[in-house]
């Protein structure tokens, strides 16, 4: 977080886009998606992100974070439009003149084909690849600048629970009776 706002003209006015993956607020199938724990864990962590980062940075001008989703908000399984996508979002930025929005999927890695894919055709990209080598986009949406960023940091923290997860899968292969 505090990398991105250092690239970023001090006493500018920031949006932050906390990016959630996204899952149907009804039934989905024969599965009533509606009374999945995912609401209420997301719903827990953005408000734990936001959180932290509303008490960790110090930002002369307008700073806000919002949570957003990018799968799952068609009015069939978001009737209510309670889930705010990265276009919507963007409407209500532009309309109060933020000048930076930056998008940070941190529900999952940045270099995943929900990110670099499904994220960017809810903002309204079409045309892909639209990724760096960072798998970072840029773009413009009326005056405001955003950037979408990646959740590809600290992979040795990946590395590790993969690591960890395929140690105890084998542990339980080798101890079982």
């Amino acid at each position: 977080m505090k990398d991105e706002l250092e690239e970023l003209p001090r006493g500018t006015d920031v949006a932050i886009f906390l990016s959630n993956h996204g899952f149907p607020l009804t039934k989905a199938g024969r599965y009533d998606a509606s009374k999945d724990c995912y609401h209420e864990n997301v719903k827990m962590v953005y408000e734990s992100a936001k959180r932290a980062i509303e008490e960790g940075v110090s930002w002369e001008g307008e700073f806000e974070v919002f949570q957003v989703f990018g799968q799952f908000t068609e009015p069939k399984y978001n009737p209510e439009s309670a889930m705010l996508t990265p276009l919507r979002a963007l409407e209500m930025a532009s309309s109060r003149n933020f000048e930076y929005v930056v998008d940070i999927p941190y529900e999952f890695p940045g270099d995943s084909v929900d990110v670099l894919v499904k994220l960017r055709n809810a903002y309204g990209i079409k045309t892909l690849p639209q990724w760096n080598e960072m798998f970072e986009t840029r773009l413009k949406h009326g005056e405001t600048n955003v950037k979408i960023t990646s959740a590809n940091f600290h992979p040795e923290h990946w590395i590790e629970s993969y690591y960890q997860v395929a140690v105890e899968a084998v542990e339980r292969l080798v101890t079982m009776p």
